[in-house]
């Protein structure tokens, strides 16, 4: 058994009451999932934000069925990154806090209730593939056949196996589960306040959010016990390659995305070269009426809240460092 510790009363108690509600309140307990029905190719829709493409002129000029083949395409390929990520990144990093040895201890009550985070990620995992094939049957529409693309957890787990000091490898798992489930949250909150209440993607993110709310708050606890307890040389070392991390955890899956889109167009019957002129054009529109400030985009603002809420940023030579490389506000 990995080591405990009994000095950390406010995780400690945090991770006991949420094990006495985990039972009642998780959906692999408590909730059968949404069916996906033929009636809803008439009210589905999702936000804008989540696939620009669908806004193009060319694109739209294609007509409805076209454009809808293309946002259900994106649905399905949204469920994919959920079935892969909750399993290959979040559960197995769970495993990792309930079993393994890390700079800081962690008490036995929060081991357990990653091991729960494990079971809930796993059944959403499950869940997604169900709804993935049910875009496919039930609404006839066919993936975009393209390899997986990176999430921003295999972006980020990446850059710790491979670019992370061997020292700092464990912490990092830690920081990467946390920063992980905070951001999913923000990202099914966002798209759930910009879908349509009714249709089945409204659905889906109502469905998964029961969890992810819980899991946020547990893992911002998880981060704020774990700066705690470092040791100051520690968390100078950390901060130091912090920028490093954030820059693999929220920019490095955009290749990925960028070739899917290519890939999602041809299938609609653009050329290759029309293909990636209307996808460039699209991104660079995007990013030409966004600021150019890393902390002005609201994924990486979602990373700040992460560190405000967990105190990482009240200690000064990391918040100097993450300031200067525009990772947070002056």
């Amino acid at each position: 058994m990995p080591k405990t510790t009994k000095k950390s009363p406010d995780l400690d108690r945090f991770s006991k009451n949420y094990l006495r509600q985990w039972n009642k309140r998780a959906t692999v307990r408590s909730t059968e999932p949404y069916t996906i029905r033929e009636s809803d190719t008439r009210s589905y829709t999702i936000p804008e934000t989540m696939q620009p493409l669908a806004n193009e002129p060319e694109v739209r000029a294609l007509g409805k069925a076209a454009v809808r083949t293309l946002e259900l395409q994106t649905f399905h390929n949204f469920l994919d990154d959920i079935a892969r990520g909750e399993i290959d990144g979040v559960t197995a990093m769970c495993g990792r806090l309930a079993n393994d040895e890390f700079s800081v201890s962690f008490p036995d009550s929060a081991r357990q209730v990653a091991l729960t985070v494990a079971t809930d990620e796993a059944y959403h995992a499950f869940v997604a593939r169900e709804y993935m094939k049910e875009i496919e049957t039930v609404l006839g529409v066919e993936p975009v056949g393209v390899p997986p693309k990176s999430s921003a957890v295999d972006c980020a787990l990446e850059w710790v196996e491979t670019k992370a000091p061997d020292a700092l490898k464990h912490d990092f798992w830690v920081i990467t589960l946390c920063f992980a489930e905070h951001l999913i949250t923000h990202e099914l909150l966002d798209f759930k306040r910009d879908s349509e209440p009714g249709n089945a993607f409204h659905h889906v993110l109502s469905e998964h959010l029961t969890d992810e709310g819980r899991h946020q708050i547990f893992f911002e606890e998880v981060l704020r016990h774990f700066w705690k307890g470092l040791t100051e040389k520690r968390r100078k070392q950390i901060g130091k390659v912090l920028p490093d991390f954030l820059a693999a955890f929220h920019f490095g899956w955009f290749p990925g995305i960028v070739d899917w889109n290519k890939a999602a167009l041809r299938g609609l019957g653009f050329k290759p070269k029309q293909a990636e002129r209307i996808v460039k054009q699209c991104y660079t529109r995007l990013y030409e009426e966004s600021s150019k400030k890393k902390y002005d985009s609201p994924t990486v603002a979602h990373s700040e809240s992460l560190m405000v809420r967990s105190e990482l940023l009240a200690h000064a030579p990391t918040r100097k460092l993450l300031v200067d490389a525009e990772w947070v506000r002056p």
